[in-house]
């Protein structure tokens, strides 16, 4: 989910429904993959971006 924090607002979010199957509309469910669609809308705007340690290797 990517949230506006000074209007409190969601921009993005991904709904994660299991293992997808086989087909043309398949997408990768891998974190970073899920991280750069969410913040996709983001890019080049100059934009802070926060998140907590499930995203990052940082502890």
């Amino acid at each position: 989910m990517t949230a506006d924090v000074k209007y409190p607002s969601i921009c993005n979010f991904e709904v994660y429904a299991g293992l997808q199957p086989e087909g043309p509309f398949r997408v990768s469910n891998q974190v970073p993959e899920i991280t750069y669609r969410n913040l996709e809308p983001l890019y080049g705007l100059g934009c802070n971006v926060s998140m907590d340690n499930w995203f990052t290797s940082v502890p």
